[in-house]
């Protein structure tokens, strides 16, 4: 039986039978709620139990000429239908007669302003209760858009801010209205969500919070826990994760805590290690921080100084200072007293500091600069082939030679150094000057020593020049000669080097009352205040008594004061010893 019922000054026929009540559709949606019914496709394929076809008059005067079949639905299948209603395209008039029918059906009345603007509401009342997620996707939001209005969810009655974060696109028809449910209402209940449902205004947190559901990446990220994302990336390879942690603070944090976790250590830790712990590329690892500024996070103060700490790192190139350094420490740390410094094995000490490729090619400039240049490269029995390819090695052990082991004063050099002086006390020095690579003849290298100091002809001054250790003993020779039929000049260092006694003398001067053995002491002069010369006349002293001690020889001592006055005092001592022949 039809009946009227008026809703906001609108008549509605209705019809009532067996305590269900059927509302004509097409009607009720054009004149009560003022909006064009959707389709009866549409009414079929969602609420086909709640449909059916009753006869109405729609004049309202039982008048049987206009009564009319029309599609009606029941009240349960129109209470669901207005529940999936959305409010946002709705006016305000259409609002207040949705209100009405609602009110009629049993429903709760919604209110009537759909959108809030933010400073209306009192947003931390209303979120507090939201997850720490969806706290976080609304303050973000707010920060790009403070002005933004809200709207509430008509499923659940929860505000959030109109905004495809919250609500997905209405993609029925033409208009570009978001949906009224809220994108955590709509997706529930599908299987492809698991967790929250809005996004966040960071696109990649929320994108790794979906596919990596299993390891709460956002827990993680609010936290700041850089050591479970990390272990999430291993795991995973999925390098946007490793986005979240891309910064030298958190790579350093990361590495820190895998060195004290002992997952990296003193015997293992290298580039490689680093770079598969961190299970990233050398080139990504160092867009972000430099290996060494890893070293210096996480290992000792003064690591640098103390490589053989740390077998698997292959140090950079180090300064002779650090180098020095480094030595002294292991010396200290082993308990190392090097005593004899020019015989100590050099090469072991070097692997063992791990230095080789920093001293490499040329160890022995830095053995030599590691004793204050006390010593010179060629009195080490250290080898290094490259030591003389540099020119500043060459003079510098060439002046040692002259300066501090032969003690020559300058402006006797050319008078005392030979090529057979260095072939016999400085072998390497003979070989740089005999293979003639750097220099032609010995005042080439002098002049280099000593520029401007001498001339060629200095060093040319009579054929026996190369021969003798000085020119006076060239001429020494040659009066002996004169006056001697056997006089042999024992040049040392040779293989037929006369040596007696441990005693090699200049010269042998074999005669039929004797052989006599001749010593030169060219630095036998009076000169209390040289040290030098006091030194050298003590240790001729030596050798004179050593020489006396020996009973079955003869011997001729001479001296620089020998020489003087044409070598009257050498003359003298021959004719006194040619007397004992008579």
């Amino acid at each position: 039986m039809q009946q009227i019922i008026k809703l906001d000054g609108v008549n509605i026929p209705i019809i009532n039978e067996n305590n269900t009540i059927w509302y004509p559709i097409t009607y009720t949606y054009e004149k009560v709620l003022l909006k064009t019914s959707p389709s009866m496709k549409y009414f079929r394929e969602n609420y086909k139990e709640f449909i059916t076809k009753k006869t109405f008059d729609f004049t309202f005067l039982c008048n049987t000429k206009n009564i009319q079949k029309s599609n009606c639905i029941s009240t349960e299948g129109f209470i669901k239908v207005i529940s999936q209603m959305q409010l946002r395209r709705n006016t305000n008039k259409q609002l207040r007669r949705l209100n009405a029918l609602r009110e009629d059906l049993g429903m709760y009345l919604i209110n009537d302003k759909v959108f809030y603007d933010t400073d209306e509401i009192h947003i931390k009342d209303i979120i507090k209760n939201y997850s720490d997620y969806t706290q976080s996707c609304i303050i973000e939001l707010l920060k790009l858009d403070p002005n933004i209005k809200w709207t509430t969810c008509k499923q659940c009655g929860n505000k959030y801010p109109y905004h495809l974060n919250f609500f997905n696109k209405e993609h029925h028809g033409t208009n570009l209205f978001l949906k009224t449910k809220c994108r955590k209402c709509e997706m529930s209940n599908t299987d492809n969500y698991q967790f929250e449902y809005f996004k966040h205004t960071d696109k990649l947190l929320y994108k790794l919070c979906r596919l990596h559901k299993e390891y709460n990446i956002y827990d993680m990220y609010i936290s700041h826990d850089y050591i479970n994302i990390h272990k999430a990336y291993v795991k995973t390879k999925d390098l946007k994760l490793f986005e979240l942690i891309n910064n030298k603070k958190d790579i350093l944090a990361i590495v820190k805590y895998y060195y004290d976790n002992e997952i990296l250590n003193n015997n293992n830790i290298c580039l490689k290690k680093l770079l598969d712990t961190l299970q990233i590329s050398q080139h990504r690892l160092e867009k972000i921080i430099s290996y060494k500024d890893i070293y210096n996070h996480i290992l000792e103060k003064d690591y640098e100084y103390y490589p053989w700490h740390y077998p698997k790192i292959n140090f950079q190139k180090k300064s002779f200072e650090t180098c020095k350094r480094v030595v002294n420490n292991y010396l200290l740390e082993n308990n190392i007293n090097i005593k004899h410094p020019l015989d100590f094995n050099y090469t072991s000490l070097i692997k063992h500091c791990k230095l080789t490729s920093s001293l490499s090619p040329d160890a022995l400039s830095f053995i030599v600069y590691y004793y204050d240049y006390k010593y010179a490269g060629y009195q080490f029995k250290f080898g290094s082939p490259n030591y003389y390819k540099l020119e500043m090695n060459r003079i510098n052990d060439l002046k040692h030679f002259i300066e501090q082991d032969k003690k020559i004063p300058t402006n006797k050099i050319p008078l005392y150094l030979t090529k057979m002086t260095l072939q016999r006390e400085a072998r390497s020095l003979y070989y740089i000057l005999n293979q003639g690579k750097y220099y032609k003849n010995l005042y080439e290298w002098v002049n280099k020593c000593y520029p401007n100091k001498f001339i060629e002809a200095d060093f040319v001054i009579n054929p026996y020049r190369n021969e003798f250790d000085s020119l006076e003993e060239s001429q020494i020779h040659d009066i002996l000669k004169a006056n001697f039929s056997n006089v042999l000049y024992n040049q040392r260092n040779r293989s037929n080097e006369i040596n007696i006694n441990g005693m090699i003398p200049d010269w042998v001067l074999f005669t039929a009352k004797g052989c006599y053995l001749v010593e030169y002491f060219g630095l036998y002069v009076n000169n209390k205040n040289n040290k030098r010369i006091n030194d050298y006349i003590t240790r001729a002293n030596e050798k004179i008594e050593l020489y006396k001690g020996m009973k079955q020889y003869k011997y001729l001592f001479l001296y620089p004061n020998d020489l003087i006055n044409d070598f009257e005092g050498l003359r003298n001592k021959i004719n006194t010893i040619k007397k004992s022949f008579i």
